[in-house]
């Protein structure tokens, strides 16, 4: 299979392209998703959290997320 035949959701960025929501369609309906990156200061290389989660609908999207899952992201600019 390739990339470009992958099943994929419409999502809304922001202006910095650090934040994303879409939409999920599964078993319990539809659920709104966030996805951050949030670059971690004086990292050498360029070192970016990324959280992603279910937006918990009694919350502005940009506070903490219900079911906040959070990995640490390395992206080396070339």
């Amino acid at each position: 299979m390739e990339y470009h035949d992958l099943e994929r959701y419409p999502y809304i960025n922001s202006n910095d392209f650090q934040d994303y929501e879409f939409y999920s369609d599964g078993p319990k309906g539809w659920i709104k998703k966030i996805v951050m990156f949030t670059k971690i200061p004086n990292s050498a290389p360029p070192i970016y959290n990324l959280g992603f989660g279910d937006q918990d609908p009694r919350l502005p999207w940009q506070t903490l997320l219900s079911s906040f899952v959070t990995a640490i992201v390395t992206i080396i600019f070339m």
